[in-house]
């Protein structure tokens, strides 16, 4: 999803304007905008309901041998659906935020003088957009890590994959408020966990800062 993002964020910011930047910005609008479980819901319709290619809900079919690469393929193929929702639901507000700050680099003045200077624009590209790309991105990527358990009750709900959001929502339903504290405490966890690793690879990539610190 990241890889994606990227791409689609800093072509478009590179030919602002262009057909391929409207067509971007209007799929981001539509990722951003409609909800995962009405996607969820709408791809359960068309691809599992109308045309019978995608399984409804689990992860892999019964009278299977487990341990088999039949049974691996068939838990891969039921999570085609899930995976594409989940990519398809957060890459549009990132693909956004990286467009958007892409243009804001390109407009900075040490590009003007790169420009100037005749420099190539791969160079230009990998030498200050990029490195100016990154921080901001890994942090944001960092808070979000929270939101792969947040992000997955519904769906798992609505696919009845056995996981953590699933657990989470039944013993919301059940009210078994243990088991909700722990769940809520591996997410404070993961908040934490994502930001020391951001501001770790935040270090790595500018340890100019790490001594500033000092």
């Amino acid at each position: 999803m990241m890889n994606l993002s990227l791409f689609l964020g800093i072509k478009a910011a590179l030919n602002k304007g262009s057909l391929f930047d409207k067509f971007v910005g209007q799929l981001s609008l539509l990722s951003f905008s409609l909800p995962s479980f009405y996607i969820a819901l709408l791809g359960i319709l068309i691809f599992s309901v109308n045309f019978e290619i995608l399984p409804i809900s689990g992860l892999h079919s019964s009278g299977l041998k487990e341990n088999s690469m039949q049974y691996y393929l068939d838990t891969l193929w039921h999570l085609i659906m899930p995976i594409f929702i989940i990519v398809f639901g957060g890459i549009g507000s990132l693909t956004l935020y990286i467009r958007s700050l892409t243009i804001e680099i390109l407009k900075s003045d040490y590009i003007f003088f790169a420009n100037s200077r005749g420099l190539q624009q791969k160079i230009i590209f990998k030498r200050f957009v990029l490195p100016n790309l990154y921080p901001p991105i890994i942090t944001m990527l960092g808070l979000s890590l929270p939101g792969l358990i947040g992000g997955s009750i519904i769906l798992e709900s609505i696919f009845s994959i056995n996981g953590m959001g699933l657990l989470f929502f039944q013993s919301a339903m059940s009210r078994d408020y243990p088991v909700i504290m722990g769940i809520l405490i591996i997410s404070t966890f993961l908040t934490l966990f994502g930001n020391i690793v951001a501001d770790l690879l935040l270090l790595k990539l500018n340890p100019h800062f790490a001594r500033a610190k000092r």
